[in-house]
């Protein structure tokens, strides 16, 4: 760069005193013939490209100097970005690990605690409860990993849906009333919700994350007083909110607590646990749902989070109560579901989830042994498919399947939980989804809509 700059200057000097030669003289000759003159003139035209060619020098070098120094301050503020964003991601890697082997070491050593002879009822509840409850951070920790995953390769999509607001909230309430109470914290909730708000059209499942997420962290920096959530309809957006009375966060760090990876302090890190990728993907998600994320905070005090997404009202009659009652007991025994699933213990896990339905299960282990279930035994009412599989893959099983059976129900069921995902399997013919890991009263739901 410096010596293309070099010949430029060189190449405009040369250029202009070879025109200035060439015409200065030629025009000067057409109007003046009196020596003394012409001697004057000259000097006089020696001085002004001096002058000229000076100045276009200095104005061109001092440019080209604030250009050198911008991109030298462009790419040193890179620099520290990177360094700084390489010192968080090794943190990051470093307090994942802890956070990813704490709940293993509790699931591995309470399983083996199980194992033991002679375990009573009551140690077996205690033992249980923990496996579950180090299970769900497990599993909560592994989401986030694929939601910023998912995130960083722009691969997010909205699923839009009708949905009830205050049954959202509802659940949230029920799902973090427990949490509250064995912290003793008041959990409050507030709705001012219309009748002509109740259903809105939105994505539900992205809300409910980023108010799980809000909860969560109001729960984990609140040690006593109140949390309290809910939310306020205008024209276009809804405003959800949540606050609580915990550690507040100190108004320098209020413009870092949404970037990726960034905890406050490691102090805080190390004491409360967590990612740092919560607020994180809670930004990105109101970001792309066209919302807006903010938060206030006194330090000591207490913060409130808030965060808006445009909605579209849904006009719809009240439904009855009948149509909203789930029947917990089936009795399917005429029935016959055929699951194809590669993994011994996720068939065992869903043949106990379906006992009390008196349900009868074939086990295939892969999409080639699922077709010759499918040739030999007509009497398969259903298919719960697993996507990914040996020897033949769940989706080109369905594809063959439905080319023989085409009125045969199959469902997709997968740990993969993309919009992608759900959209290969609609088009490979299954005729619907559900993600894992299974849900009993989900999965009961699913079956009585196709085995009914």
């Amino acid at each position: 760069m410096k010596n293309n700059f070099a010949y430029r200057i060189v190449l405009i000097y040369i250029l202009i005193g070879f025109l200035w030669i060439l015409f200065s003289d030629k025009a000067i000759l057409l109007f003046v013939d009196n020596v003394q003159v012409l001697t004057k003139l000259q000097t006089y035209k020696g001085w002004f490209y001096v002058l000229f060619t000076g100045s276009l020098l200095f104005i061109l070098i001092k440019n080209h100097i604030s250009k050198l120094t911008k991109s030298e301050n462009n790419l040193r503020l890179a620099k520290e970005k990177a360094e700084e964003f390489s010192e968080l991601k090794t943190a990051f890697i470093s307090n994942i690990s802890h956070e990813i082997r704490t709940p293993m070491n509790g699931i591995i050593g309470f399983s083996e605690l199980l194992n033991k002879d002679g375990v009573d009822q009551e140690k077996v509840r205690h033992y249980t409860n923990y496996i579950i409850k180090n299970g769900k951070e497990l599993m909560a920790i592994v989401n986030n990993l694929l939601d910023i995953s998912k995130i960083e390769t722009d691969s997010v999509e909205l699923t839009n849906s009708e949905f009830e607001v205050e049954e959202l909230l509802n659940d949230t309430y029920r799902n973090f009333k427990p949490l509250a109470d064995t912290k003793l914290l008041d959990l409050l909730l507030e709705k001012e919700i219309g009748n002509h708000q109740k259903e809105i059209f939105g994505d539900r499942t992205k809300i409910q994350q980023i108010l799980n997420n809000l909860l969560s962290n109001a729960l984990k920096f609140t040690e006593k007083g109140f949390i309290k959530f809910g939310c306020h309809f205008d024209a276009q957006y809804v405003r959800f909110y949540v606050e609580d009375t915990g550690i507040g966060i100190k108004q320098s760090d209020q413009s870092l607590i949404f970037e990726r990876f960034r905890q406050i302090e490691k102090g805080l890190s190390r004491q409360y646990g967590g990612t740092g990728l919560g607020l994180s993907i809670c930004s990105s998600f109101v970001e792309l749902m066209k919302g807006q994320i903010w938060v206030n905070s006194d330090y000591g005090k207490g913060s409130t989070f808030n965060f808006t997404v445009p909605y579209e009202k849904i006009q719809k009659s009240i439904k009855s109560n009948s149509d909203l009652q789930v029947v917990n007991t089936k009795d399917w025994k005429n029935y016959t579901v055929l699951v194809a699933e590669d993994e011994e213990s996720n068939f065992n896990f869903l043949k106990e989830l379906l006992l009390e339905t008196n349900i009868n299960l074939i086990h295939a282990t892969n999409g080639k042994e699922a077709i010759q279930f499918c040739e030999t035994n007509p009497n398969i009412d259903l298919i719960l498919m697993d996507i990914k599989m040996p020897v033949l893959h769940g989706l080109d099983a369905t594809k063959a399947i439905k080319k023989m059976r085409p009125d045969l129900p199959i469902i997709a069921q997968s740990a993969f939980a993309m919009a992608t995902d759900i959209e290969n399997a609609t088009e490979a013919g299954c005729n619907d989804y559900i993600s894992k890991p299974l849900k009993s009263n989900d999965l009961i739901l699913l079956l009585e809509k196709y085995l009914n």
